[in-house]
């Protein structure tokens, strides 16, 4: 039973990556059996839509962890307030939601997104295209610097003794690293359009 299982997670993943396979076996071994493609997108098009789905929705939990983490933080600093758990529970809330979102985003992009696919296959016809472009390089770029000013500003500002520069480093980076999600997310203004409410 244990060999069967085997054999067929080896088969899916022969399947769904045939560059996989050939990374483990010998060419000369790798595609001695056949491949139907129609197995790869009967298990890749639920699952991008799934994942897809939850990286849409999800944005939402960013944009109000982020806002009220913002708000937060700018009243503490301004007020000159004592830094409370739930400031530092916001703050955690906006950077692990963020987390989340850069998990989904990257699996979309490596691995299941047909548009990532198109234009990391040909960078150079990616960067005349700017939709291409936005998908390839400007968005997911834009996001990891998100995340990256996002963790940065929850670390230093642990870290600072002051409550009142705890509020002001966490509402200097926190606001950096939202304005860089709106300006990211695909709002159709200023960057293509996508459905803001997937179902």
């Amino acid at each position: 039973m244990r060999k069967h299982l085997c054999f067929f997670s080896f088969f899916l993943l022969a399947t769904v990556n045939k560059r996989a396979i050939a990374n483990i076996l010998p060419p000369s071994v790798a595609f001695s059996f056949p491949l139907p493609t129609f197995t790869a997108s009967l298990f890749l098009s639920p699952m991008y839509d799934i994942v897809l789905a939850l990286h849409s929705w999800s944005r939402w939990l960013v944009i109000i962890f982020g806002l009220i983490a913002v708000y937060r933080a700018f009243v503490g600093w301004q007020n000159r307030r004592p830094y409370l758990g739930a400031d530092n529970g916001m703050g955690a809330a906006f950077v692990g939601s963020m987390h989340l979102q850069l998990l989904l985003g990257l699996i979309l992009y490596f691995g299941l997104s047909p548009v990532a696919k198109a234009a990391t296959q040909s960078m150079g016809a990616a960067m005349k295209n700017p939709e291409l472009r936005f998908w390839g390089v400007e968005h997911i770029v834009t996001m990891v610097l998100a995340v990256i000013f996002a963790q940065v500003g929850r670390s230093i500002s642990k870290k600072a003794i002051n409550p009142v520069s705890k509020h002001k480093k966490a509402f200097i980076w926190f606001t950096v690293a939202l304005l860089l999600v709106l300006l990211m997310i695909p709002w159709g203004i200023w960057n293509p359009e996508r459905p803001l409410f997937r179902l």
